[in-house]
């Protein structure tokens, strides 16, 4: 009960957010995403759970692959601005 409550807060907080959450996992299947994200990617498709990141971004393969590889072998978060692609 208490994880569930959790979750929801941890979505209710994320969901409101002015910045684009997308986490995925190892694999580059989307975790979570908010909706500002989403606003601001090139697909019109909304990204699903589950669904492959790279989907998504289709120009950006390269940029995406390489910094979500360096938070795995880091064992760190990382953050970007679509500016630094």
């Amino acid at each position: 009960m208490i994880e569930k409550v959790a979750n929801e807060l941890y979505e209710n907080i994320l969901s409101q957010l002015s910045i684009g959450v997308c986490v995925v996992d190892e694999d580059l299947s989307i975790v979570y995403v908010n909706d500002f994200f989403f606003d601001r990617i090139e697909s019109n498709e909304k990204p699903e759970i589950g669904e492959s990141i790279l989907k998504y971004v289709p120009n950006q393969n390269d940029f995406i692959k390489r910094k979500i590889k360096s938070v795995f072998v880091l064992k760190n978060s990382t953050f970007s601005y679509w500016e630094q692609r």
